[in-house]
C-alpha cells in the first residue's frame, strides 16, 4: 500500500452507528418490522465496515445502502443517489 494506513473502526463505534441508522430507518419504513430493518442494516454494515474508516462516512453510506435495499424489497426501487434519508 502506498504509505496509507487503513483506519479500522472499533466494534463499539460500529455498533453505535448501526443503532442510530436502524432507528432512522425504522422511522422511514414504518411498515417494516424493526428486526427486518436491523437485519438489512447489519448486512450492509458488514459489507461497508471493511472499506470505511470514518464513523460519519459509515453512517451516511450505511443509511443510503440499507434504505435502498428496503425500498427495493418493498417494490419501489430508487437509485441510491436520488433519495437521501433525513435523520429524524
Amino acid at each position: 500500500m502506498s504509505g496509507r494506513h487503513r483506519v479500522v473502526l472499533s466494534p463499539d463505534v460500529v455498533d453505535g452507528v448501526l443503532a442510530r441508522v436502524v432507528g432512522q430507518l425504522v422511522a422511514l419504513h414504518p411498515g417494516v418490522g424493526r428486526a427486518v430493518v436491523a437485519a438489512v442494516a447489519y448486512q450492509a454494515a458488514i459489507e461497508l465496515v471493511v472499506t470505511v474508516g470514518d464513523a460519519g462516512e459509515l453512517a451516511r453510506m450505511l443509511t443510503r445502502r440499507a434504505d435502498a435495499r428496503l425500498l427495493a424489497a418493498a417494490g419501489a426501487p430508487v437509485p441510491i443517489a436520488r433519495r437521501v434519508p433525513q435523520p429524524a
